[in-house]
Formats: structure tokens, C-alpha cells, sequence
């Protein structure tokens, strides 16, 4: 009886085990656009056309892609937007912590567009001041609240008072 009793034990161990295993963040995920849509949303906007995915790997560094394809109302102004960047750094996972460090960005497609062509040169400012801001951000430690639905899913939380963002990323590989 005894030998049953921890075979059972070392059974429900051996699953538990496989189980949190399962949950690891290492691999490449898809991620939902809802920041950016509630972002947009927030200036009359919406989101055309959005792919984002996320490799996150086992040596701890991440490695990201979007492609962001949106029109805006700026001021009775239609404002036609495309964006195509990635982003360089590392990852670590306490718990529901996941703790992101941002190496490096680049930009390679930013154009926008005014429904004016004559608005056109204060694009050329905002690209100017968006390319800015990605290159001073180099070096930023994110932490969002990371929660696992499934082994394929999980909800990201940054609770920020100016903007707070919230993701679901799905697992392709």
C-alpha cells in the first residue's frame, strides 16, 4: 500500500511538473492588437491591417515584428499611417511577472499620409519625433502581468496610468 501511496505522489509530481513545463513563454507568438486599436480609437481611429508576433527564447532575449496599417481623423483631416518595426532585448519570468528589457528598435517603414497634401511636411515631423521616441527607448524595463489561459494562450498586462495596455498572445511555435 505504501508503494502505491508514493507512486501515486511521484505520478501527481511528474504531472504537475509537465504541466507548468507546458506553460513556458519560449517559443514565437502572435499578438492581438488591442492597445493599438483602443489607441487608435482614442484619436478616431482604427487599425486597417496589424500583424505582430513575438519570439521569446530559451536564452532569455525576445525578438519582435509589426506591421501597423491605419487611418486616423486628425482635426477633419484624414491621416493614412504605415508602420513596419522590430524590437531587440531580453525577457526573464518570476512568477506572473514578465519583465522585458528593450535593446534595440528599428524602423524600417514609417509614411504618413494626409488626405492634404499640403499637412504632408507635418508628417515628416511626426515620423521624425515617432523615430525619436523609438530610439530614446532603448533600454526600458517593462513588466506586465503575464497570466497562461492554456499552454497556446496568454493575457499581458501593463498597468500604466497614462495608457494601459493589454494582450493576448497566441503561440504559433
Amino acid at each position: 500500500m505504501k508503494r502505491l501511496f508514493s507512486f501515486l505522489v511521484l505520478t501527481l509530481v511528474a504531472a504537475m511538473a509537465v504541466d507548468a513545463s507546458a506553460q513556458s513563454i519560449v517559443g514565437k507568438w502572435n499578438s492581438s492588437a488591442d492597445a493599438q486599436a483602443k489607441m487608435m480609437e482614442s484619436i478616431g481611429g482604427k487599425i486597417n491591417e496589424q500583424a505582430a508576433t513575438i519570439t521569446y527564447g530559451s536564452d532569455n532575449t525576445y525578438n519582435t515584428y509589426s506591421y501597423v496599417d491605419a487611418t486616423a481623423d486628425l482635426m477633419g483631416y484624414e491621416m493614412h499611417m504605415v508602420m513596419e518595426l522590430s524590437e531587440i532585448g531580453t525577457w526573464s519570468l518570476k512568477g506572473n511577472k514578465l519583465t522585458m528589457t528593450n535593446k534595440s528598435f528599428d524602423l524600417s517603414k514609417f509614411e504618413i499620409e494626409f488626405s492634404d497634401p499640403a499637412l504632408n511636411t507635418v508628417g515628416e515631423q511626426v515620423k521624425s519625433m515617432f523615430a525619436e521616441a523609438f530610439t530614446s527607448g532603448q533600454g526600458i524595463v517593462v513588466v506586465y502581468d503575464i497570466e497562461f489561459i492554456d499552454n497556446d494562450t496568454a493575457e499581458l498586462n501593463l498597468d500604466n496610468e497614462q495608457m494601459p495596455m493589454n494582450y493576448t498572445i497566441t503561440r504559433i511555435k
